[in-house]
């Protein structure tokens, strides 16, 4: 059964986030953001490099529709600008993506379901399927950035 419910933001946004416009590729703030939570079946997972940065995708099944999660720069090389100034990304990425999916092993994620907070256009959270349990990177990630900063 999917649940359905339309909110001005996702969950856990602050008020900043909320005024973040539609160049971000996150949001617009022109209109509210349909979201709705279900589960979804981890097909694949991977871990690569795309456009010299490392990344890491859920690629979730809907029971026909399809959609992936992750895509985040989780590592920068030191000739980026920003390198090393987000904390550990690439660590806490792959951690709570073991977390929720409860396995120990990036080879055990296809077949786990799980549930997800999900837009037409992206996944803002995967979470645990039956705890209450979520992980949203950009919540999280911010908040590593404001743990080095301090």
């Amino acid at each position: 059964m999917i649940e359905q419910a339309t909110v001005a933001d996702p969950p856990g946004w602050s008020q900043e986030e909320k005024r973040l416009s539609v160049s971000d590729g996150m949001r617009s703030s022109h209109r509210a953001v349909e979201w709705t939570e279900k589960n979804a079946v981890i097909k694949s997972a991977c871990l690569r490099i795309e456009h010299g940065l490392l990344s890491a995708w859920l690629f979730l099944d809907y029971d026909g529709g399809g959609q992936g999660f992750g895509g985040y720069a989780l590592y920068l090389p030191s000739n980026y600008t920003h390198s090393g100034e987000g904390g550990n990304l690439a660590g806490h990425f792959i951690w709570r993506v073991l977390e929720i999916a409860e396995v120990d092993d990036w080879a055990k994620l296809p077949g786990k379901t799980i549930r997800v907070r999900a837009a037409a256009d992206r996944v803002f959270a995967i979470g645990h399927i039956i705890k209450d349990q979520w992980f949203d990177p950009k919540i999280e990630f911010e908040n590593l950035k404001k743990e080095v900063k301090a």
